[in-house]
């Protein structure tokens, strides 16, 4: 048996989020909380750093490798940078092998 449903204290209403009563104004985008920003506004703002990774025009090519456990855990145990320590000991097997 459910109890029946009693009026709530306004604080109470207030606090939950899921009790959000949505004015014409609000659907609109003219809620204090959300200020609309112009685009003129908007292309003032600062532009967010670039994601890293590989700079355009660059000679490496992405490739999906197959690494023993071992091998990998080896490299990454030094930390950050292990792709790049296992393209140097690559690139030292070939020049061993044209020597």
């Amino acid at each position: 048996m459910t109890e029946p449903k009693t009026p709530r204290d306004p604080i109470d209403r207030a606090l939950d989020p899921d009790d959000i009563e949505f004015t014409d104004a609000m659907m609109r985008g003219e809620h204090l909380d959300f200020p609309r920003v112009t685009n003129a506004e908007r292309a003032r703002l600062p532009l967010p750093k670039k994601r890293p990774g590989r700079p355009p025009g660059s000679s490496k090519t992405r490739v999906n490798l197959h690494l023993d456990n071992d091998v990998l855990a080896h490299f990454k145990a030094a930390g950050r940078g292990y792709q790049t320590r296992i393209n140097e000991a690559l690139r030292r097997v070939i020049k061993e092998e044209l020597a």
